[in-house]
């Protein structure tokens, strides 16, 4: 055993070149693998700090239920029974507006106990005077807000707040979390609770409540406190957690990161490995010869491939502990509201990515180390090197099944399948390498034709050998495999930014939306300065396909406004009036009429769902809906996934979920402006209100930042490949020494030698394009 271990670090050492590819191989693996597996846990972790800080330690919010008019109620005015609390804070609302270095920025004003606040951790002051004493006129301001508009202790601020002025001193400045975790493009002022009170002429008047109680009672207190104050809604602020983030798109990208770098990775190394194999067959016959078993030849093999794997999944694994946090603080989304990235190394993660590691060094050089091991003992002996590449029937016969195949399922992949998606991808890649040698060899023949009449012996020589040359078809699979990844992700990222460009229509200025939107509350919003048309439009969510997909559900009204007014929604042939025939029909987009293999008067199976997404109950469903008609509604869901139902079937089966009011201003120019007038008419709302700028903005930002994700992936595996290809070259240059040799006997000059070395790389490039681009536009 001694002698094998010095044999195989020997191994390692002398072949330097090798054993950094192989190392860097499975290093990035395992690296890819690990932040892959951690980075969405991280970012849900972080948006739940980030939600939870809101609220500081309180698992208990109270506030006046929707249906009531006035928000406001008195603090005493909940009724606790015998129920303990242990803490409590409330808290009224107010907003203004304030000049900051020339802008008009919104400002946000909190009145409440200080003291209270921060026993339950939800403001955190970190610089104060010693005098200070939370007075009438003070304000706790965050670090973000002292730094952004440079603001400091002592300092005042201007507030105007419908057309009276106010002016507060800073007294103190806290950290950028807790309450303040919603202050991004505004100021939150935290003021003392009478402050408030006197804008609103009221005296001990609160709109919201956090309550602390013990965490295993929080079931029962939220139950009984909800029955003692009907008037008031009462949930555990867990529920509110659990409103967790949209990490599909995430999961996906990291999906198929990890599936991109482990394709490329293990296609390197099953190349390698196919040398380091037949470089160790004069040693194994040697032991061979002295009496070794074929078990143990393999096993010693298979033992070389182990130090690869075991020392490149243990670098893969240090270098992804210092690069996650780095990782993980580019993707959080969360950074303008001042959420610090929360780093948890999951040691379950850890095993798999170093179990991966050290295993797939072995995995990839199986294959060769068994064929090498039927081979008798006189041809490993006399081990000679072949150049040639030989065609095997087999091979090329299982390629075209694979390919049709990838093919197959992409014809059947008519609901865009991930998986089914991946699988195609895959059996396409492997489809290609195992039919490269039959597509150079057509390319070579082609081109020989072409070059029939050409009196250019190196060329033709050039072109030949392309063919008939296994280190030139390992290459050009090597290369092709990281081309077409590439071509893939340049496809899509140039697809993604053409559809935020120009197939987003913008229909609106200004998007207005909240949780439980009352539309009446908001009927005289087209008097607002600069709003020139405004559309209420009753929003809903529905299951399909056994819950497999999800339709959002629009309630219309009068189908022709609607038409008029989103010009980037195009209702095709009939849908319109069959929709104001039918009490039960739906227009649904051709995109998923064409996915599910639907057509006009067939019926659907809808099941009304509430906002979060589960059945609302037997009184609302299932319901049946009969095909109107199709829509082009690329404008109103990246998904396409629309339906449109009348709003007196809507109302009578689906309960509003995702309420909106989108308005269209006089100028677009004017949609800041316009803004800003709808925050300054609802001051208390609870209104988000965004401009479609801004909306568009941040879906491409959060687009861009998956992609460049994916190219970083991308590109490392180009790196992978490149040094592949280079070991390649040079094994290939060394293999073919005896060729060359031959070629200079019979009269070829080096000058000739040199040019037909040149043709054909050129002949190889040329061939990589060719079938690169043919697969890519498959």
């Amino acid at each position: 055993m001694k002698i094998i271990l010095k044999h195989i670090l020997k191994n390692l050492y002398e072949k330097k070149l090798r054993t950094f590819i192989i190392l860097l191989t499975v290093l990035l693996s395992t690296m890819v693998l690990f932040i892959g597996l951690s980075l969405n846990d991280i970012l849900n972790n972080t948006y739940a700090t980030m939600v939870k800080g809101a609220y500081g330690d309180a698992n208990v919010l109270v506030e006046k239920a929707t249906n009531e008019e006035n928000p406001l109620y008195e603090a005493d005015a909940i009724e606790t029974g015998q129920i303990h609390i242990d803490e409590r804070v409330d808290m009224i609302q107010a907003v203004g507006r304030s000049q900051q270095g020339g802008d008009n920025v919104k400002v946000s004003l909190t009145g409440l106990d200080l003291q209270a606040a921060s026993e339950m951790n939800m403001v955190k002051v970190m610089d104060e005077p010693e005098d200070f004493a939370f007075n009438k006129n003070d304000a706790v301001i965050s670090s973000r807000a002292a730094s952004n508009y440079d603001l400091g202790v002592g300092e005042q601020i201007t507030v105007e707040i419908n057309q009276d002025t106010y002016t507060y001193t800073i007294g103190a400045i806290s950290e950028a979390n807790g309450l303040f975790y919603s202050e991004i493009d505004d100021i939150l002022l935290v003021v003392p609770m009478n402050q408030v009170n006197d804008i609103y002429g009221t005296n001990n008047l609160v709109n919201r409540t956090l309550i602390k109680v013990n965490d295993e009672k929080v079931d029962t207190f939220t139950e009984t406190l909800a029955g003692l104050n009907t008037h008031f809604s009462v949930e555990p602020t867990r529920k509110l957690d659990a409103e967790s983030r949209d990490d599909e798109a995430f999961k996906t990208t990291m999906i198929l990161s990890i599936v991109i770098i482990v394709m490329i990775s293990a296609y390197v190394i099953f190349s390698l490995s196919k040398v380091i194999v037949a470089e160790r067959m004069p040693v194994a016959g040697t032991f061979r010869s002295v009496g070794a078993s074929k078990h143990m030849i393999n096993r010693m093999l298979l033992m070389e491939f182990l130090f690869y794997g075991i020392i490149g999944a243990v670098m893969g694994i240090i270098l992804a502990v210092i690069l996650l946090p780095v990782a993980a603080d580019s993707f959080n989304e969360y950074k303008a509201f001042g959420a610090k990235t929360v780093v948890t190394y999951d040691p379950v993660y850890l095993a798999i990515a170093f179990i991966f590691g050290a295993v797939f060094p072995v995995m990839a050089g199986m294959l060769h180390i068994y064929r090498a091991g039927k081979k008798p003992l006189k041809e490993i002996i006399l081990n000679t090197t072949h150049t040639v590449k030989e065609q095997s029937k087999a091979g090329v016969f299982i390629g075209v099944v694979l390919f049709a195949g990838s093919l197959g399922l992409h014809v059947v992949n008519r609901k865009d399948d991930l998986l089914l998606a991946v699988g195609a991808i895959l059996l396409l890649f492997i489809a290609i390498v195992l039919l490269m040698p039959v597509l150079l060899s057509g390319i070579s023949r082609l081109t020989q034709m072409l070059l029939a009449k050409v009196p250019i012996g190196e060329l033709k020589l050039g072109v030949k050998n392309i063919a008939h040359n296994k280190m030139v078809s390992n290459n050009a699979s090597m290369i092709i495999v990281v081309f077409l990844l590439l071509l893939m992700i340049g496809i899509t990222s140039a697809g993604i930014d053409q559809y935020i460009k120009n197939t987003v229509e913008q229909d609106f200025d200004v998007l207005a939306n909240s949780t439980d939107m009352d539309f009446t509350k908001y009927e005289d919003i087209e008097t607002i300065d600069g709003v020139s048309e405004a559309y209420f439009q009753h929003i809903s969510a529905a299951g399909y396909d056994d819950g497999r997909d999800t339709f959002i559900v629009y309630g219309v009204q009068d189908i022709e406004k609607f038409d008029r007014f989103y010009s980037g929604a195009t209702f095709l042939d009939e849908a319109k009036a069959n929709l104001n025939t039918l009490d039960n029909g739906v227009v649904i987009d051709t995109y998923q009429a064409k996915r599910y293999g639907l057509k006009t008067g067939d019926t659907i199976r809808l099941v009304p769902l509430d906002q979060d997404q589960k059945p609302i109950g037997e009184a609302y469903g299932p319901v049946e809906l009969e095909i109107a008609g199709t829509m082009d509604a690329a404008s109103l869901s990246t998904n396409r996934n629309i339906a449109i139902l009348s709003l007196a079937y809507y109302q009578a089966h689906f309960v509003d979920a995702f309420n909106q009011i989108e308005i269209k201003t006089d100028a677009s120019s004017q949609a800041e402006t316009v803004k800003e007038n709808i925050e300054n008419h609802y001051p208390n709302s609870g209104l988000t209100i965004q401009t479609f700028e801004d909306m568009i903005g941040s879906q491409k930002e959060t687009v861009d930042t998956l992609i460049q994700g994916v190219l970083v992936i991308i590109l490392l595996g180009l790196v992978i490949g490149l040094l592949g290809v280079s070991n390649n070259l040079l094994v290939s240059f060394i293999e073919r020494k005896k060729e060359y040799a031959v070629l200079y006997s019979v009269c070829m000059s080096k000058g000739q030698l040199v040019k037909m070395l040149v043709y054909e790389m050129i002949m190889t490039f040329v061939s990589v394009v060719v079938i690169g681009l043919g697969q890519g536009f498959l």
